[in-house]
């Protein structure tokens, strides 16, 4: 949304040149890895941990691992690797601002994260539907995307993926001009932020 992206942009603004050497050897420990790969079960996983590295930082190399990730998993029957290679592509796709395959691939991952019945799955996908919706302007559907989401992640405790939800409630709140409901959803996140030390969401909740 319109704060984290202020938020994420002050970071690598100011945190390109310390950060750029450890990417660098983490993508290529990555593909490394994938090149050592002996069984196909083995080089999913490879593409999909190198299609989610480069989901913020290269969503066109993510979309490629993706698909490659997605493949394999089709021939192998892994329907865990299928709904996560659709996520990231939903993630990717949504990067490169093609919001059509995006959704395609969110629901295609809520579809069968639905059938594994894996929460934090279905809750992720959600997101990504809320994330789409608000880009195009649909703040109604937008926000029961992202409340259907949060129910479930504060349903099973997940924590990691609290902050950003109560964010972008908030700021959905926020540009309604319910500043009541923006406030106390930023200080939810906040907290949220605070108990996993997760200093991004702490600095957009503090910022807003």
């Amino acid at each position: 949304m319109k704060a984290i992206q202020f938020i994420f942009c002050l970071i690598l603004c100011f945190g390109s040149v310390t950060i750029l050497h450890s990417q660098k050897a983490d993508s290529l420990s990555l593909f490394t890895e994938l090149s050592k790969s002996n069984t196909e079960t083995q080089k999913i996983a490879c593409h999909i941990k190198i299609a989610r590295y480069f989901m913020d930082r290269n969503a066109d190399v993510s979309v490629i691992h993706a698909n490659k990730a997605q493949q394999l998993a089709e021939k192998n029957n892994q329907d865990l690797s299928k709904a996560e290679a659709n996520y990231i592509l939903g993630e990717a796709y949504y990067n490169l601002e093609d919001l059509d395959n995006s959704s395609i691939h969110f629901l295609d991952a809520l579809s069968q994260y639905n059938s594994l019945k894996n929460d934090i799955g279905i809750g992720e996908a959600k997101s990504g539907l809320g994330k789409i919706a608000y880009k195009k302007g649909e703040t109604s559907a937008s926000l029961t995307h992202f409340s259907e989401a949060l129910e479930i992640f504060e349903k099973i405790k997940y924590e990691n993926g609290l902050p950003g939800l109560y964010i972008n409630i908030a700021i959905l709140y926020d540009e309604q001009n319910n500043f009541k409901q923006a406030i106390d959803f930023y200080q939810k996140a906040l907290d949220a932020a605070i108990k996993i030390d997760d200093q991004t969401s702490v600095a957009s909740a503090y910022t807003n």
